[in-house]
């Protein structure tokens, strides 16, 4: 998600316990550097994108990435404040930063929640990366999340049944994309992702034998649209340009992406990307490996967030 809402919604669940929402209390900056402090992965960017995308949502949303860095934040605030009671502190950078770990496991990036035990992503792909309807309803716990307790319950219950409805529509659109390529692909080769466009709106990624399938259902019109439609490498083909940096790194970056292989005379290059995140014209991200005419690989190219960005690793 985005900064704006991981710091709306640790500011809410602190006004949802009947907490004075003031700096002078070391519990609120606690709670809002917690809901904060797993993207300090950011700082990564400095070094470039491919650093950054490489690690971002790792160690640092893990379950003991968040203890660690609650601890890392109690201890600054123990330092900003003087004395203060470590255990009350420690519990709220503690929430805001699960919070935030929780929220991202919702939308289609997932987050290494196991590292180290495993580097896989897990995700739910109910949220995008902003949701305004999350976003309104932190305000509403600010607001209004100090007042009287059915106002409270209100407020919990309101996002637990919209995180319930998304979970209702995402089944229905796997249901209507199932349905229309009834007899076509594997049931299990489907994938349905939030869309920016709303939760009536839908993407999808069917990777079949033959052809990996991206496209939208619109649950209101209950219309199917395939938007790209690729020839997939065969395994044994395949397989030869996945012994890589760019392929290694694509593996653990995400679970669909698409090889494609341009050869000529002298050079073969082989295309990798990311099916999850479109653009206009195309996909957001990709990467390249460039082998010479004896098949040795000359060098990996990243194009983070478009085909056009080239950082070379």
């Amino acid at each position: 998600m985005d900064p704006i809402t991981h710091v709306v919604i640790g500011a809410g669940i602190y006004a949802l316990s009947g907490g004075d929402l003031s700096l002078a209390q070391p519990t609120f900056l606690g709670c809002v550097a917690g809901s904060l402090i797993p993207d300090i992965d950011i700082v990564a960017k400095v070094r470039n994108d491919y650093y950054y995308l490489k690690h971002h949502r790792g160690s640092s949303h893990s379950l003991g990435g968040i203890i660690f860095l609650s601890i890392i934040v109690t201890a600054a605030t123990a330092l900003l404040y003087g004395g203060i009671d470590f255990l009350p502190v420690f519990a709220w950078a503690f929430a805001g930063a699960f919070m935030h770990v929780f929220l991202d496991i919702m939308n289609s990036y997932g987050a290494q929640i196991l590292w180290p035990l495993s580097r896989k992503k897990y995700s739910f792909s109910l949220l995008g990366i902003f949701d305004v309807i999350v976003l309104v309803l932190g305000v509403a716990a600010i607001l209004f999340g100090r007042g009287m307790m059915g106002v409270k319950a209100a407020i919990v219950a309101a996002f637990c049944l919209y995180i319930l409805a998304l979970g209702i529509m995402r089944a229905l659109a796997w249901r209507r994309i199932s349905s229309y390529f009834k007899g076509r692909v594997e049931q299990s080769s489907i994938k349905v992702l939030p869309s920016p466009a709303g939760f009536l709106v839908w993407d999808f990624i069917i990777m079949s034998q033959r052809h990996s399938t991206v496209g939208k259902v619109h649950l209101a019109g209950k219309k199917v649209v395939i938007v790209s439609r690729l020839r997939r490498l065969q395994d044994k083909e395949k397989e030869k340009f996945m012994d890589n940096r760019a392929a290694y790194f694509f593996r653990e970056f995400t679970p669909f992406y698409h090889v494609r292989v341009k050869k000529n005379k002298d050079f073969t290059k082989v295309v990798y990307t990311d099916l999850r995140y479109r653009l206009k014209n195309g996909f957001k991200h990709h990467a390249t490996a460039v082998f010479n005419s004896s098949g040795a690989l000359v060098e990996c190219i990243f194009h983070p967030f478009s085909i056009k960005r080239r950082v070379r690793f």
